[in-house]
């Protein structure tokens, strides 16, 4: 509760006065209860709130609505924005992101992550009943996101097809020219350097 009141004042008098009831300290959290009860009347709660706020927004982030709304068309009169993270890569996240605190933290986070590997296909069945119910709504939009993955698998990609174009040619000396612009380049990721000098590197030998 001291951490949360650092955060602000509006998160803290939420939790100590109308939202104490969905509060969840980190010790109660470590015991592994079910605490489904809670973030389903806690989503309910932020849906009628808002419904009676002037400015009718809100947010609920996490992985706790499709978890424990299986209709996803109770959500039908509101904006829904879904991430491509599945429930085991956010699980590993948190896993790797607390596990340094304490070794019985670490322990936690391990057991933790065990759990939810095991329940994950189930869940992540119920997020794509979510998937398909949106996709076939007209005004859903799709978007693949661009961030620093995405974006360094496209220039990757964009090389190795100048490389196999070179290759299928015979061309060894256009694949050396890659390699060097690689190696030269002060723009390229060193992890999309050292990529595409690899696959120049077998290109060439497999050309002998």
């Amino acid at each position: 509760m001291e951490e949360l009141k650092k955060q602000g004042d509006l998160l803290y008098s939420f939790f100590t006065r109308s939202g104490a009831k969905y509060y969840i300290s980190r010790d109660e959290r470590d015991l592994f209860a079910d605490h489904s009860e809670v973030f389903v009347k806690f989503i309910r709660f932020a849906c009628k709130y808002a419904a009676y706020h002037k400015d009718k927004k809100y947010i609920l982030e996490g992985i706790w609505t499709y978890l424990f709304f299986d209709d996803p068309s109770r959500f039908s009169r509101y904006a829904v924005y879904m991430k491509g993270t599945s429930l085991i890569k956010s699980k590993f996240r948190r896993m790797i992101r607390e596990s340094s605190n304490t070794p019985l933290e670490s322990w936690y986070r391990l057991v933790d992550f065990g759990v939810y590997a095991a329940d994950t296909t189930f869940y992540d069945i119920n997020l794509d009943k979510w998937r398909r119910y949106y996709e076939k709504k007209p005004e859903t939009v799709l978007k693949e996101e661009e961030n620093y993955f995405t974006l360094l698998r496209a220039g990757i990609m964009a090389k190795i097809n100048s490389i196999n174009e070179c290759f299928v040619h015979g061309d060894e000396k256009g694949i050396r020219n890659i390699m060097k612009n690689a190696q030269a380049s002060k723009g390229m990721d060193i992890t999309e350097k050292t990529i595409v000098i690899e696959e120049c590197k077998r290109a060439i030998s497999d050309l002998k």
